[in-house]
């Protein structure tokens, strides 16, 4: 007669394994992002992938080291952020909010998709949105110049209102003296 042997049931020694492995594996991701996240801080900050030159991203290398990061992580990320730091794009953002304000955003970004994505799903929980070329229109843009002082006011301000500016202070600073000029 032919007998089948009993199995316990809930006792598997690779769930377990599996279950304490994926928290570790998870842990070890939340600090490696958060270090490559201070290497960018890092480089956009000093501006040089180079750790040579970069003092601060020396530290954060040695410290991603010390935490048993690999090494070819480090080395692509830093490739990475080399081939993307001269591909900075700037533009402007023109935002429709609730009650009507407008507001023009400034930016500079090295993935403007990820950015727009980023600035629709932020501007959506508060009822805004990106509106059209209309917004620019509503503001006047305001310049705000300083050089240093050469000539009197007299004629600093009639280069002023050659080129269109409506106001010119004079400023001192650090025993230096500057025109302030604004448009």
């Amino acid at each position: 007669m032919f007998k089948d042997s009993q199995r316990f049931k809930g006792h598997s020694k690779w769930d377990n394994i599996r279950h304490i492995k994926a928290e570790k594996d998870y842990e070890r991701m939340l600090l490696f992002k958060s270090l490559k996240l201070q290497m960018k801080v890092a480089i956009q900050e000093h501006g040089s992938t180079k750790p040579d030159n970069n003092l601060k991203l020396a530290q954060v290398i040695e410290n991603a080291k010390k935490a048993n990061m690999p090494i070819s992580s480090i080395k692509s990320f830093l490739e990475k952020m080399e081939a993307t730091k001269n591909k900075i794009h700037e533009g402007i953002a023109e935002i429709r909010g609730p009650n009507g304000y407008a507001m023009l955003i400034y930016y500079n970004t090295n993935n403007v998709k990820q950015f727009k994505m980023d600035l629709r799903n932020r501007l959506k929980k508060c009822s805004g949105n990106v509106a059209d070329s209309s917004v620019r229109n509503m503001f006047t843009h305001i310049g705000n110049i300083i050089v240093e002082k050469k000539n009197t006011l007299e004629q600093a301000t009639e280069d002023a209102i050659d080129i269109g500016a409506q106001d010119i202070n004079e400023l001192e600073e650090n025993n230096k003296q500057y025109f302030q000029v604004y448009n």
